[in-house]
C-alpha cells in the first residue's frame, strides 16, 4: 500500500495526459480524489466502462474412451502443458468406463487456445493429446489410434530379474518371519525340570531342536544340529566358545528386543527380525570359517561395531530399517556375499565392496562416507535412492548399474570401468575424476556434475567419456572440466544433449587450444569428440524427482523432449486474489493482500486457502461470503504470518516469511470467478469495510486471476510490473494480451 500521493490539479492532468503506466508519484502529503481518479491516475489509462475484470470463461468437455483395454480410466483436463513442465495443472477430471463419454462444465483461463488432455488407466499410465479449444467447447476421443504426446508414467515395480548374469535372488521372506513361540518350543523352566536328568544351567543347552527366550541374559553353548530359538521379550544372548550356535535360526518375533553379543563367530548363522520388532547384532561378522550366515529382518536392526562384515556366503536381507557405521567384505572368491536393501539403510561411515561382494537397493540407502568397489565381478545395482559423501568406481568392473537416483554429495572417481544409467535414471556428483572410464546412459537419462571435472589421458584407441544409444539424454557439468592433452580423451556421443561450463585442455601443466594442437601436427589432436547436442551453458536446466526415480530436464535450445517417462506432479489449478486495502490512496501494485486458493486433492469439497503477501500497513482479514478465514496462527495477515502489525511480508520490502495455508468448506455453488472473497482493514479510508473483486466498470482494488500469479514487488505498479496489462484493461473484448499476466517484468520468485 502507497501511503502518500502527489497533490493538486497537476495530478489530475497527469493522470488525463498519461499514455501509459505511471509509477512513483512522489512523497506529497494530502491529496485525496475520489477512488476512479486515483485508479486512472495509478494506473495510467482510462478504466472502460464496460471492463469487467475477468480473465477466464465456462468451457464444456466432451472425451469418448474407446481404449483397446477395458479399464476403468481417469481424464484430466489441464490448464498448461504437463510434459513440457514437468507439473499438470487440473481444470477438470473424473473417471470413465471405457467405451462411455467424460463429460464436465468447468471454468477455464481464457488466455488458453488448445487444451491438453490426460489419460490415466488403472497402472497409472498416462497418455495426453492436444486438442483446441473452440466455442467454449472441447471435443476429443481416446482410442487406439490416438497419437500420444510423449510422455508416459512408468510405476517402479521390484523386478526378479535386473540385469542379465547378475547374481542376485529375489525371495519371498513371508514365511521367514515368525508371529508367536509355537507349542512345541522348550522354556528354560523345561531344562530344569527333573524327569530331564537333573537340573540343567542355561549356559549349556544341549540337544534342543527349539527353545524360547522370553526375557534375560543368557550365554549359549548349544552345539549340536539346526535349533530354531524364539525371542519374544527383551533378551541378551552372550554367545562365545568354538562353533557356539552353529547353524541356530533365531527368530525375533513382534515387539521383542535382541541384544546379540558374540565374541565367538559361528557358522550358518540365521537371524529373522519381524516387524516392530529390534535386534542389536554386536559383532562384526556372520560367519567363522566355513561362511555362510543370514540376517533377514522386517524390524530395526542395529549394527554395534564399528565395522561390519558381510562374508563369504552372508546374506543381509532388509526390509526394515537398518544402521551401521561401516560395512564391508572380506575376499572369499567363489563365496558371493550379498547385501539386500528394500528398506531404510544408514551408514554414518563407509560401504567398501571387495572380492565378490554385492550390494542391491531398492529402498533408501544413505553412506556419509565413501562407497568404493574394489575389486571386478562385483555387482552393485541401485533401483531406489542411494546417497553417498564420495564414490569410487574402479578395478575394471563394469557391473554397475543405478535404475533410479544416485546423488554423490562429494567426488565421484571413476576409474578403469564403466558405470551404466539406466533407462529413467539420475545421477547427481559435486565433482568429478575421469580415468579410463565410461559412463553408458540409457533414454530419458541424465547426469549433472555441480563442479570441476577432472579427466585424465587415456589408454590408446579406448574410448573415453558419455556414450549413448537411446533418446532424451543429457549430461550437465556445472564447473571447469580439465582434459588431458590425448586424442579423444573426452568424448561424448550423438544422442546426448550436453552443457558444460568451460572446458581447458591441458598439455605438459599448459592450457593450449585444439586449434594450437592442430598447427603444431600434435598426434593427441582432436582431444574433444563431442557429437553430442551442445545446450550454451545456463540454458539446461534440471529437477530431481523427489520421491521417484529420474529428474525434470529442460533445454533451450537443441534439445528433443525430455519427458517421455518422468514422473509428473499434479496438482488442482490454482487461483490468485489480489487485493489492494484502499479505494482512494491505491498505488495499484496488488500485493497488500494475495492469497492463492485451490480446490483440495484429497477432499472435492474442501478449498485450500493459502496467505502468500501481506504489503499493507494497516491490519487485514480476508473473507468469503462475509465469514473470516482465519490461518493456524490467527485471522489478521500479520499474525497469520506470525510476523510484526504493520510489516510488509513477501513484497521485496520488510521481511520473507513462507506462506500459511487452511483449509475451508466449499460453499454450494462455488465458482472461482465469482467467489466473494474479500479484505476488511482496520484504518484507512475503507476501514471496516469489505474490498471486494471488481465489477464492470470498477477501479480493480480486487481482482482474480486464473493463475498461480507472481505479485508486483512493493510500490511497483501493476502497469510496470505487467507491461501488456494496460492494453488488455483499456480491451473490453479481452481479445489484446489475454496472457498478460504470465508475462512479468518484475515479480518476485514467491508464488
Amino acid at each position: 500500500m502507497k501511503k502518500y500521493l502527489v497533490k493538486g490539479a497537476a495530478t489530475l492532468m497527469i493522470g488525463m495526459v498519461a499514455t501509459a503506466c505511471t509509477h512513483d508519484w512522489g512523497d506529497l502529503e494530502g491529496y485525496s480524489p475520489d477512488a476512479m481518479q486515483n485508479a486512472e491516475q495509478a494506473l495510467g489509462f482510462k478504466i472502460p466502462e464496460a471492463q469487467d475484470w475477468v480473465m477466464s470463461g465456462m468451457i464444456k468437455a466432451s472425451v469418448g474412451v474407446n481404449m483397446p483395454v477395458a479399464d476403468v480410466y481417469t481424464v484430466k483436463v489441464y490448464s498448461n502443458n504437463p510434459i513440457e513442465d514437468g507439473v499438470g495443472y487440473i481444470l477438470a477430471k473424473g473417471s470413465v468406463v471405457n467405451g462411455n463419454t467424460f463429460t464436465s462444465e468447468f471454468r477455464c483461463p481464457s488466455d488458453l487456445k488448445t487444451i491438453i488432455l490426460g489419460l490415466t488407466d488403472s497402472k497409472n499410465k498416462t497418455i495426453y493429446q492436444e486438442v483446441a479449444l473452440q466455442g467454449g467447447q472441447i471435443s476429443a476421443t481416446f482410442d487406439a489410434s490416438t497419437s500420444t504426446l510423449s510422455a508416459s508414467r512408468l510405476a517402479k515395480t521390484r523386478s526378479s530379474a535386473v540385469v542379465d548374469g547378475d547374481p542376485f535372488t529375489y525371495e519371498s521372506t513371508d514365511s521367514y518371519y515368525k508371529t508367536a513361540v509355537p507349542t512345541t518350543a522348550k522354556t528354560l523352566d523345561d531344562f530344569r525340570r527333573a524327569d530331564w536328568g537333573g537340573s540343567i544351567d542355561e549356559n549349556a543347552l544341549q540337544g534342543c531342536t527349539e527353545f524360547t527366550f522370553a526375557n534375560g541374559t543368557f550365554g549359549m553353548h548349544c552345539w549340536q544340529g539346526r535349533r530354531d530359538i524364539y525371542v519374544s521379550g527383551n533378551v541378551t544372548l552372550n554367545v562365545d566358545g568354538t562353533n557356539s550356535l552353529n547353524q541356530a535360526r533365531i527368530y525375533v518375533l513382534p515387539g521383542a528386543t535382541l541384544n546379540y553379543n558374540m565374541s565367538a563367530y559361528v557358522n550358518d548363522l540365521e537371524i529373522y527380525v519381524n516387524a516392530n520388532a529390534t535386534l542389536n547384532y554386536n559383532a562384526d561378522k556372520l560367519y567363522r570359517q566355513t561362511g555362510g550366515g543370514k540376517i533377514y529382518s522386517r524390524g530395526t536392526v542395529n549394527f554395534m561395531q564399528d565395522n561390519f562384515e558381510v562374508n563369504q556366503d552372508a546374506i543381509v536381507y532388509n526390509e526394515g530399517t537398518m544402521t551401521a557405521t561401516n560395512i564391508t567384505s572380506k575376499p572369499g572368491d567363489g563365496h558371493p556375499s550379498f547385501f539386500y536393501n528394500f528398506g531404510i539403510l544408514t551408514l554414518t561411515g563407509k560401504m567398501e565392496l571387495n572380492s565378490c561382494s554385492n550390494f542391491f537397493n531398492e529402498g533408501t540407502c544413505t553412506v556419509a562416507g565413501e562407497t568404493s568397489v574394489t575389486q571386478q565381478k562385483i555387482y552393485w545395482i541401485n533401483k531406489g535412492h542411494y546417497t553417498t559423501g564420495t564414490m569410487i568406481f574402479s578395478a575394471k568392473n563394469s557391473t554397475f548399474y543405478n535404475f533410479c537416483q544416485l546423488i554423490v554429495k562429494g567426488n565421484a572417481h571413476m576409474y578403469d570401468g564403466e558405470f551404466n544409467l539406466m533407462d529413467n535414471s539420475y545421477t547427481e556428483a559435486a565433482t568429478a575424476e575421469m580415468d579410463n572410464f565410461i559412463v553408458n546412459m540409457g533414454s530419458q537419462t541424465g547426469i549433472w556434475i555441480k563442479g570441476n571435472v577432472d579427466i585424465k589421458a587415456q589408454g590408446d584407441g579406448t574410448y573415453q567419456g558419455f556414450r549413448t544409444s537411446g533418446s532424451n539424454t543429457y549430461v550437465l557439468i556445472g564447473g571447469k572440466v580439465t582434459v588431458a592433452s590425448h586424442r579423444y580423451t573426452l568424448s561424448i556421443s550423438s544422442g546426448i544433449t550436453y552443457s558444460i561450463r568451460d572446458i581447458e585442455i591441458i598439455k605438459a601443466g599448459n592450457v593450449v587450444t585444439e586449434a594450437y594442437l592442430q598447427s603444431i601436427g600434435d598426434g593427441d589432436y582432436p582431444v574433444l569428440d563431442l557429437q553430442g547436442t551442445e545446450c550454451p551453458y545456463g540454458n539446461l536446466t534440471v529437477t530431481p524427482n523427489t520421491n521417484d526415480c529420474g529428474a525434470n530436464w529442460s533445454a533451450q535450445p537443441g534439445s528433443t523432449d525430455p519427458s517421455e517417462s518422468r514422473e509428473i506432479i499434479e496438482e488442482n489449478q490454482t487461483w490468485s486474489y489480489a487485493f489492494e486495502d484502499s479505494e482512494r490512496k491505491s498505488d495499484y501494485d496488488m500485493n497488500d493482500v494475495v492469497i492463492k486458493v485451490r480446490e483440495s486433492e484429497s477432499n472435492s469439497n474442501m478449498l485450500i486457502v493459502t496467505l502468500v503477501a501481506a504489503g499493507c500497513e494497516y491490519d487485514n482479514e480476508v473473507y468469503l461470503n462475509n465469514e473470516l478465514i482465519t490461518f493456524p496462527l490467527g485471522s489478521e495477515v500479520h499474525d497469520a504470518f506470525g510476523q510484526d502489525k504493520g510489516v510488509m511480508i513477501n513484497t521485496n520490502r520488510g521481511v520473507t516469511a513462507n506462506p500459511v495455508s487452511t483449509t475451508i468448506t466449499k460453499p454450494a455453488g462455488f465458482d472461482f470467478q465469482t467467489a466473494d472473497f474479500s479484505i476488511v482493514p482496520n484504518k484507512g479510508d475503507m476501514a471496516g469495510q469489505h474490498i471486494r473483486i471488481a465489477k464492470t466498470g470498477q477501479y480493480p482494488t480486487g481482482i482474480v486471476i486464473p493463475y498461480n500469479w507472481s505479485w508486483p514487488t512493493e510500490r511497483t505498479s501493476i502497469c510496470d510490473a505487467y507491461k501488456q496489462f494496460k492494453a488488455w484493461a483499456e480491451d473490453v473484448s479481452h481479445s489484446t494480451n489475454p496472457d498478460w499476466y504470465k508475462n512479468p517484468e518484475r515479480k518476485l520468485v514467491t508464488k
